[in-house]
């Protein structure tokens, strides 16, 4: 018995100083993280936003401030709610208008009509420092790449969610306005 002992203490040992020294993985299976540039992570953190968001751009990248500010909220946009913070809420702000009175039966009391919304929300992934994108305050993006709300249609003969046409676009403000054109 003692034997058993003396050995689950020493293997107790060599277990712990192992763990200790490599941490169970062999030397050679061990790779150095790669060295950081701190000139680039100075500048990036300088575009930093005040309110301690995301890194918005790399002042060093070519090309036009279109193509990378529409980079930049393609790779930022959520699909799902923008909140930052899951105990706030979202304000939402529809207002609807007619086109036409597309058919009127009176038999079924049933109207079609052809009519337009108006949508816009703050999000609060997509807000950008308009300098660092060479001033642009708005960009149009296709709606596809961001979060949009839906709503219920009451008295709908099909009660359905009215669809988004799949061209539409939404305006992007610099100050996180979204706008369903």
């Amino acid at each position: 018995m003692r034997l058993i002992s003396v050995f689950c203490v020493a293997l107790v040992f060599s277990c712990w100083g192992a763990q200790e020294s490599e941490g169970f993985i062999p030397k050679k299976v061990i790779k150095k993280p790669p060295a950081i540039d701190d000139s680039a992570f100075h500048r990036r953190r300088a575009l930093d936003s005040e309110d301690g968001g995301q890194v918005i751009a790399d002042p060093d990248a070519d090309g036009d401030p279109h193509g990378r500010l529409a980079t930049w909220i393609r790779s930022h946009a959520r699909h799902h709610i923008p909140l930052k913070h899951p105990h706030t809420r979202i304000d939402v702000f529809i207002s609807a208008g007619l086109y036409q009175i597309v058919d009127l039966d009176q038999r079924n009391n049933l109207a079609t009509v052809s009519a337009y919304f108006d949508v816009h929300w703050n999000d609060d992934f997509i807000k950008w420092k308009p300098e660092i994108f060479g001033g642009i305050e708005r960009i149009f993006v296709p709606i596809k790449w961001i979060w949009k709300p839906e709503f219920y249609m009451y008295h709908s003969v099909y009660g359905r969610v009215p669809d988004y046409a799949m061209d539409a676009s939404a305006e992007l403000h610099f100050n996180g306005r979204s706008e369903i054109l």
